[in-house]
């Protein structure tokens, strides 16, 4: 497990067996942490013109370091969510948050799980269960600043 993740081994995590990816090295045929909030295991989302990303059709492509927050929850609005407050567990609902470093630019997303605990990917390393958002928050991917819900 990455050691740039400082809150993940004191707060607990399980690696998740399923049919998802253990380590990804080729974003052309993998997934990113944006793409698994999201539900899609067979791209690598991000906003760049660069060869080998996705972007949902119709939303601006953005120059690397000027990632926009309103951007990638546009992303997310058009699988079915909507902005919401909080990151709090509601039964019924599915959440993601996005992260942002202290220069306010996007750099992770979780997704929610029935059970109130997160899910993510961390870069190109596993996919993982984790209790809180605190978890994953830090020096690598900053703080959750942005949630969005849908109904599950």
């Amino acid at each position: 497990m990455p050691s740039k993740f400082e809150n993940l081994a004191p707060a607990g995590f399980d690696v998740l067996l399923h049919c998802t990816s253990d380590r990804t090295t080729d974003r052309l045929t993998k997934y990113n942490c944006i793409a698994w909030a999201a539900g899609d295991v067979t791209a690598w989302w991000w906003p760049s013109n660069v060869s080998g990303y996705y972007w949902p059709p119709g939303l601006p492509r953005e120059l690397p370091s000027r990632e926009t927050v309103e951007n990638f929850l546009n992303a997310f609005k058009t699988k079915g969510y909507d902005e919401c407050q909080t990151g709090d567990h509601e039964v019924g609902f599915e959440k993601v948050v996005i992260f942002v470093n202290n220069l306010g630019k996007p750099t992770h997303a979780a997704r929610s799980l029935p059970n109130g605990e997160w899910t993510s990917k961390l870069g190109d390393a596993e996919d993982i269960q984790h209790p809180t958002l605190e978890s994953v928050g830090g020096r690598a991917y900053g703080k959750a600043v942005a949630f969005l819900k849908r109904t599950t």
